[in-house]
Parts: C-alpha cells; structure tokens; sequence
C-alpha cells in the first residue's frame, strides 16, 4: 500500500471513528440523529433549489464560458445565504458536531425565508415576526414513519424544537411579541403526487392528532407541515408515512424465510437482507437514515422472495429501488455493495440506454444523490434524458467489490448501453471515480466528472478515449486537489476540462455544478 493510499485509509478510519463517537453521543445527549440533519438538509435544498439551475450551461465547445451563469455573490443574493450555511455546516461535519450542522441549517432556512426573490435577500415582512419565525425554523416534524391499518387509525404529530438554540435574529432587528395561538397547514399525498389530504388548525399545546379517514387506502403518502407566520409559510417538516396492512407478520416471515432459505441467486439474497434490515430498521423504531417507502418495499420484498433470480426480477421494471450486489472470488460469493437506483419507463423494443454511476462524498451512502446534493437533483436530470442512475454505497477504493461485477448483473436486465457509462464523483468518490476507472478492464467508460476531489496518478494509455470533466469551487478547501488532479490528467494526455465555480464551496459545488456535468454527459455521448 502506497503512502497516498495509506494515509487515505487512516483518514476514513478516522472519520468513521469520529462518526462513531458522534453517535454514542448523540444517543447520551439526545443531540440530532442522522435522520434528523437528513431532514433539515433536504429543507434547506428545497428552499434554495430554484437558485441551483436558475440558468441552464450553454453548450461545451470552443469559447465555453465557464463563469458566465456563476455571479459573484453579494450580500444582496440567495447564493451570500448559501456559501456560509454550506461552509458552516461541511465544517461542523467534519469536526464531528451535529448540533453544530443542524444549527447552521436552521439559519440557512431562516434566512432564505426572508429572501423575497432569487435577487434579493431584503428582509420582507417576517422581519416583524422574528420570534416567532425562529420558533417555526427550529421546530421539527415528529410523527410515526409507518402506520398498520389493524390497530392505527389516527395519527399524532409532534413539533418540538430540534436544538434548544435556533438562528439568531439579525443585529438591529428588533423581536416582537407575537401571539399564542399557531396555524399549521398539513398537506397528505402519495409518492406520486396525488392529492389525498389538506388541514388547517389550531392546536392548543405542541401536539395534534389526525383521524384518518375509515377508507383510507394502504400505501406510502408525503406528509408536510407548515407553520404560517406572518405572510410566511414555513415549512416544519416533511416525511414519508406508509399505511401497511399486516406489516410485522409479514416482516417476520421475511426474516424467517432468510434464516430457512438456503439454494438461492446470491444477488436475490443479498438484495432481501438489505430490504429487510431496512423494513425491521423502521419498523421497529430506529431512526432509519432517509424516508423509505415501506409498503412498496415490502411488497417488492415479497416479489422478489418468489423470482427467479434478481436479474428475472428487475427486466422491465422501473422507478427507484434498493438493492445489494454480491461480488465473486474462485466461484463464491465474496463481498457486497449496497445500491439505490433510478429506471425510467422504458418501451419493449427501445434501444439500449445510457448509465451515470454515481459516487458519494466522505459519511455519505447509496441515498446521497438521492436525498441530498440539490434534494436530489441528479434524478430529475436524469429522468428527462431517460438515462438509468445506479448510487452505490462507496469507500475511499471503490464500492467494494470489482464494478464489472455491477455491469454483469445489472446492465442486461437494466437495458444499459455498456459503450455510454458515465461517472460522477465527488469529493472521496471523485478520487473512487479515477480509481474505479482506472482500474476498468472491460469497455472504457465514456466519460468521467471529478467534483471537488483528487485522484490516484492516471496511468492508462494516452489514447484511452475517456473524457473527464474536473469541476471545483473557489471556496473549495480540496480546490488545490483538483487543480492537480487535472494537472496529472493533462500530463498523461488525458481529454480533459477544467471548471472553477466562482463563490462556491465543498458540497455547493454538487447541486451548482450538476447541470455543467450533464452538459459535458451530452456533448460526451454527441447528444
């Protein structure tokens, strides 16, 4: 193992060390959960997202102006909000202080909540209602995750404060007392977008129960709520809540039939004990990372107990789905990756179809580019171009296991063109990104976008025909390791291109840089 390599190796060790330590705190200090910054993230995206693409890149090619859509921020934009949120919370992160992270998240919201249009950050007229939009930012949505139709017919939300401190009222702005009396919105509509459910009310305490309907239909329902303050809704808190017939039965007779089970695909079994860990994870109580739709999954659980193999059972499907990959030494099982990919619909006799591997950061796992860098945007850029998206869970060398390994047991049944792969990395998974491909011994990938991160010295033949895309920020603290990295890129002939977002940090450089990396996705694939 190199030096590079070994010093690699102790700095995640370190980190996972520290996430470790910050989880027996958080259990001793009832400090914020992984689900909890989870949430506060997704709200601060939401609320900032329109400020992400709020001009498509023009197209790559000579005279490309690269800086042209990124404006210098000022403190009269959203992206002033935006820089010192996305630095504070990156830097409370690595230090291991998820209070720290929650906090700079609230004061984010806050102060986008005040911005009235994406060219103004002027306080409008919630400045009049400072304590109370503090109250409402630091507030957090807590209510069941699943709901089992034999013995739940209601539901009881609660709204306590995450941290005993919020963001601070800014200096000169004078609090105001404000009444009692709250006003919440609740909205209810499933995965899909149906519309199932509106309330208004007043609760007299911190809490407020809702009779469901007696012909509430089983499935898996959004759930937001809001708090008005002022001319101001703010959103408390949003979440997946799965209305499911039967759910601990039918759990316990996954878990059983994996105990019994024993001639079966390795990829079928693998996939069945990720699903359930996650179905008994919510089921049972933990605070799961991310919001998963148990009825679907469970129902999906139970198909897939019956197929063929898991090969059989993904032909022709689509949406998003969890599943675990085995990998394979002298002709046994050896290894795992945990993934969450994304099918579009696609026709019968459609051609093959374009793949973006997707590699996350440092603490990150197979729901990061679903659930975070710009709430996920990668899936929608993805869905317009009918292209399939696979998140592995990653590490500092790769996925654990060879990743021919994903394309033999996926790229068939999935419809993949394995001439048009494309990879997206950031931070550690840009580094995974040069490694795994770098590595490649099967068809050459077609291109490869390295965000905010570095890479092991590039050694494949200098008329290897992948293109890679380096892509930081100026604010990035790893900007100096993009700089060589395409500096190493050049040197060994590599096509290469090199972007610089002006006023964007570490994790910024993701949901800004994301429409710049599927521009230089089609000009790869001359679309």
């Amino acid at each position: 193992m190199g030096a590079r390599m070994r010093a690699a190796w102790l700095r995640g060790t370190l980190l996972v060390a520290i996430a470790c330590t910050a989880t027996a705190q958080a259990i001793a200090q009832s400090v914020p959960n992984r689900y909890e910054l989870g949430q506060r993230m997704r709200r601060f995206e939401r609320s900032a997202e329109s400020w992400y693409g709020v001009q498509s890149p023009p197209p790559f090619g000579a005279g490309f102006g690269f800086f042209e859509r990124f404006p210098e921020p000022t403190p009269t934009t959203p992206q002033a909000t935006l820089l010192p949120t996305f630095s504070d919370a990156v830097g409370a992160y690595f230090q291991a202080n998820p209070t720290r992270v929650a906090a700079a998240l609230e004061r984010g919201y806050g102060a986008l909540l005040r911005c009235d249009s994406l060219a103004s950050c002027t306080e409008n007229e919630a400045e009049g209602h400072q304590a109370a939009l503090q109250r409402a930012v630091g507030s957090f949505l807590r209510m069941p995750r699943f709901l089992d139709p034999a013995s739940d017919a209601k539901v009881t939300l609660a709204w306590p404060p995450l941290l005993a401190e919020t963001f601070s009222p800014d200096e000169g702005t004078a609090s105001v007392i404000v009444s009692p009396e709250r006003e919440f919105n609740l909205h209810i509509h499933t995965l899909e977008g149906v519309h199932r459910l509106t309330k208004d009310f007043y609760p007299q305490g911190d809490t407020w129960t809702l009779h469901l309907p007696e012909d509430w239909e089983a499935g898996d329902y959004w759930v937001r709520l809001d708090e008005r303050v002022g001319e101001v809704w703010v959103e408390v808190g949003r979440q997946i809540v799965s209305w499911v017939p039967q759910s601990q039965p039918r759990v316990q007779r996954l878990r059983a039939f994996l105990e019994t089970v024993e001639d079966f695909d390795p990829h079928q079994r693998a996939t069945l004990e990720f699903q359930n860990s996650m179905l008994q994870a919510v089921t049972e109580g933990s605070a799961y990372e991310t919001d998963v739709p148990i009825h679907r999954l469970l129902l999906e659980a139970e198909s897939l107990r019956s197929a063929q193999s898991l090969a059989t059972w993904l032909r022709g499907r689509s949406g998003e789905h969890w599943l675990s990959v085995r990998g394979e030494r002298d002709g046994q099982p050896k290894g795992r990756t945990h993934l969450r990919l994304f099918a579009p619909p696609m026709e019968q006799d459609a051609q093959r179809r374009p793949c973006v591997l997707a590699l996350h950061g440092v603490g990150g796992s197979e729901n990061m580019f679903f659930d975070g860098y710009g709430a996920g945007s990668i899936v929608a850029l993805c869905q317009e171009r009918g292209w399939v998206l696979i998140a592995p869970r990653t590490g500092f060398t790769g996925i654990g296991i060879p990743l021919e390994r994903l394309w033999e047991v996926l790229a068939e049944p999935l419809h993949i063109d394995r001439e048009r792969i494309l990879v997206v990395g950031h931070s550690m998974g840009a580094r995974a990104a040069l490694q795994v491909t770098r590595e490649n011994e099967g068809l050459p990938y077609r291109a490869v976008a390295a965000i905010a991160g570095g890479g092991p010295k590039w050694s494949r033949p200098a008329d290897d025909p992948t293109r890679f895309l380096v892509l930081t920020g100026s604010e990035d603290f790893a900007l100096g390791q993009a700089k060589r990295l395409f500096e190493r890129l050049q040197a060994a002939g590599a096509d290469a291109r090199y972007v610089e977002l002006p006023g964007v940090e570490h994790l910024g450089t993701v949901p800004f840089g994301l429409p710049t990396v599927f521009a230089f996705f089609d000009e790869a694939l001359g679309e």
